[in-house]
């Protein structure tokens, strides 16, 4: 994720993203709601539409986290009330 966010800190004035492609395991952190929170208040004040769709393969050795673990970390006050 540090390669996103250091080419989205150059936009602080965007105001809407969309995001859209394939992860590999190991880019999880593109997944932590309370990263894009935290860097977004920081550094993409303006932004006011935040969409986000990716996909990752699943090996049968992988760590496996659930859809309702994924989606949890954007259910805090910031994503639900402030940025809806």
């Amino acid at each position: 994720m540090y390669i996103v966010e250091s080419f989205l800190s150059l936009l602080p004035r965007l105001t809407h993203l969309r995001l859209m492609g394939e992860t590999d395991l190991w880019e999880l952190s593109l997944f932590d709601g309370s990263r894009w929170e935290n860097f977004i208040e920081m550094k993409l004040p303006l932004l006011n539409k935040f969409e986000f769709w990716f996909t990752r393969p699943v090996h049968d050795h992988a760590e496996c986290n659930t859809v309702e673990s994924l989606i949890a970390p954007f259910q805090t006050p910031f994503w639900l009330e402030i940025k809806r």
